[in-house]
Order: structure tokens, then C-alpha cells, then sequence
């Protein structure tokens, strides 16, 4: 007689005093098993072609979008994502990369917690050319809130708005 799994999982394992029946000790072990494990398709309609059925619990890896992904007993739901490279931003005529010494402005996609999200890094250098046209004024165009106040900084043309302590 059969007896299951010592984990609580309901795999049923041959016992010694069960006729030999290699083929079915084997398929029940594979039966049992491999619904708990990581399974692995080309893509979501591979998988929904698979398994017809689901069980709550099943976790499949999709390789065309790389994306781990959990049978929550109603949908099938993301719960994490490969990790995509850094993509370097190409920039227009003006803007250079590494402003502030913080490296190349690049992105990647990241999935959290089922949501498809972009993450940035580094930083942008801008030139300003030409000069500034009559009747413009040197004051940004910016509003004044309680702790917002205009300061002009030596090192550049143009008067910046900044957050600055209360006094």
C-alpha cells in the first residue's frame, strides 16, 4: 500500500511491501513533484496550453518575457522578474552624460511586485548656448511658496529655485 510523502505534500511513495512497479513508483514520484517545483515554458500561452488545470500554489517561469509567475488559485500573477541590463540614454545636442560625476544616464526595466518599473542611474550635463533675447527676464519662471525662495549661484547665467530652510 502506498504511503505519502513525511513533508505533508501528499506524494505517494511506494512502500516495501508493494508489489514491484518501477514505471508507476516513478510516475507518482514525477506526478507529485513536479507540480511543486519551478516548471518552465517558452511563454504564457505555452503554459496556459500545459497546464489547464492549474493548482493554487504552481509557480511557472516564462522565458519569452522573463518573468516568474505564481497560480494564486484565480490568475496567474508576476511575482518576479529577470533582471534586464542598464541601457545607456541617448541624449540630443546640448546634454552630455555623467553630470556631476555620477556616471552615464542609463535605465533598465524591473518588475515590482507585478508592476513593470523603470529604475535610472547617473546623470545629465547641460550647455546652455546663445544669449538671452530682449526684454527676457532673469528671473526663473517659478513660484514662490513659503520655503521656496530665488537664489542666484556665481557659477551659472540663470537664477535657480530652491528649497532653502525657513529662517
Amino acid at each position: 500500500m502506498p504511503t505519502t510523502d513525511s513533508y505533508g505534500q501528499g506524494i505517494q511513495l511506494m512502500s516495501l511491501t508493494d508489489a514491484p512497479d518501477i514505471p508507476k513508483a516513478i510516475a507518482d514520484i514525477a506526478s507529485g513533484v513536479i507540480p511543486r517545483g519551478v516548471m518552465r515554458f517558452a511563454s504564457a500561452s505555452a503554459r496556459g496550453a500545459t497546464l489547464t488545470s492549474p493548482i493554487a500554489g504552481m509557480l511557472a517561469w516564462l522565458q519569452d518575457v522573463r518573468l516568474l509567475t505564481l497560480y494564486d488559485g484565480s490568475a496567474w500573477v508576476a511575482i518576479a522578474a529577470g533582471t534586464q541590463a542598464w541601457t545607456q540614454i541617448g541624449l540630443v545636442s546640448g546634454f552630455t552624460h555623467n553630470g556631476n560625476s555620477n556616471g552615464n544616464f542609463q535605465y533598465r526595466v524591473v518588475n515590482l511586485f507585478g508592476e513593470d518599473t523603470l529604475m535610472f542611474r547617473g546623470a545629465v550635463n547641460v550647455t546652455y548656448s546663445g544669449s538671452r533675447t530682449a526684454g527676457s527676464s532673469t528671473r526663473p519662471r517659478c513660484r514662490l511658496r513659503p520655503g521656496l525662495r530665488l537664489r542666484a549661484r556665481s557659477s551659472s547665467p540663470v537664477p535657480t529655485c530652491r528649497r532653502f530652510a525657513s529662517r
